[in-house]
């Protein structure tokens, strides 16, 4: 994209870039931080008549405005409808995606291309390496609760707080509870609370910069994960759990029962008190081993190969 982006900007693209009719344009990245590309392969496309494919992630900008910032809702949802209105294959990332994206178009007022939804893949990025799977922070007790995502508001970082507080209150006894993740927007208000509530302080700790290896350790030493999120596209930690053979917890919201199927439990995004009885009923050393032997004989990794061999296919059906 950087490549592309910089022959853009010049205005030379021309003499840099042939395009043919039989070629296929696959936009992998987010064009909207350069409207110029879009603005660019629309006119080649209007031009030389390419097929010009997008992968689309998500439409929660567009949607959802209130998670994310604002300064992002007005050049995403302008580079949508350029996408929507100007591109002959879009393929977003899960069933959920495909809904808002038929959703947002009718907002529009207009036309879909045609719309394939594709799988992504669950690589994980620690394993098959020569480096060993090193436990990233020596406050990390024996039984832990696993949470990996950026901490931002949409991941729901609050939530989790608000349940183990509520267990506080309760005179329940919750496992530590380890969140990995970048800060993010509006984040810092619930890592606050979580750093300083006399309550819950000691229970929760968070890891800011965690190596492959570490991240390794901590989903194969965790007794099981949770993913509190509003929204996403797809859901990533969750299939990562699914691929190190770990018991999942996580919000029912838009794509994620896609990810999980019946192979892990859902809560609401926005009760506490679903989160607390599902965290303390996977407790039960017996319930993990049952999800987990499920996990093993039903779940399918999905390689990265498999995910370009399913958008070629869609590209080839011309």
């Amino acid at each position: 994209m950087s490549w592309f982006d910089s022959i853009v900007n010049r205005h030379h693209y021309r003499e840099w870039i042939v395009f043919k009719k039989s070629d296929t344009v696959l936009m992998l990245g987010k064009p909207w931080d350069n409207p110029d590309i879009q603005a660019t392969l629309t006119a080649e496309r209007k031009r030389v008549h390419f097929q010009l494919a997008q992968v689309v992630y998500d439409l929660i900008i567009c949607l959802y405005p209130h998670l994310h910032h604002p300064s992002l809702v007005e050049p995403y949802t302008k580079y949508m409808i350029e996408a929507i209105k100007h591109s002959d294959l879009l393929l977003p990332i899960s069933k959920s995606s495909k809904r808002d994206l038929i959703k947002f178009a009718k907002l529009h007022s207009i036309s879909a291309p045609k719309t394939k939804v594709i799988r992504l893949g669950d690589t994980l990025a620690g394993r098959g390496k020569d480096e060993k799977p090193k436990k990233p922070d020596e406050r990390i007790g024996k039984n832990f609760i696993l949470c990996v995502g950026t901490v931002e508001i949409r991941k729901n970082h609050t939530l989790l707080y608000y349940t183990y507080k509520l267990a506080a209150e309760k005179g329940i006894e919750l496992p530590q509870l380890v969140v990995v993740g970048t800060p993010g927007w509006l984040s810092g208000d619930t890592q606050h609370l979580i750093a300083t509530d006399p309550a819950i302080k000691d229970k929760i700790i968070m890891l800011h910069s965690v190596e492959d290896a570490g991240l390794t350790w901590v989903y194969e030493h965790c007794l099981f994960t949770i993913y509190p999120s509003m929204y996403e596209g797809w859901g990533l930690p969750i299939a990562e759990s699914l691929a190190y053979g770990k018991a999942c917890l996580a919000s029912r919201a838009s794509s994620m029962p896609e990810v999980g199927g019946n192979l892990i439990d859902y809560f609401s995004p926005y009760d506490p008190g679903e989160c607390l009885k599902k965290i303390a009923s996977y407790t039960d050393a017996d319930l993990r081993k049952k999800k987990e032997k499920a996990i093993r004989a039903d779940y399918t990794l999905t390689s990265w190969e498999d995910t370009f061999r399913q958008v070629l296919g869609y590209i080839r059906e011309r």
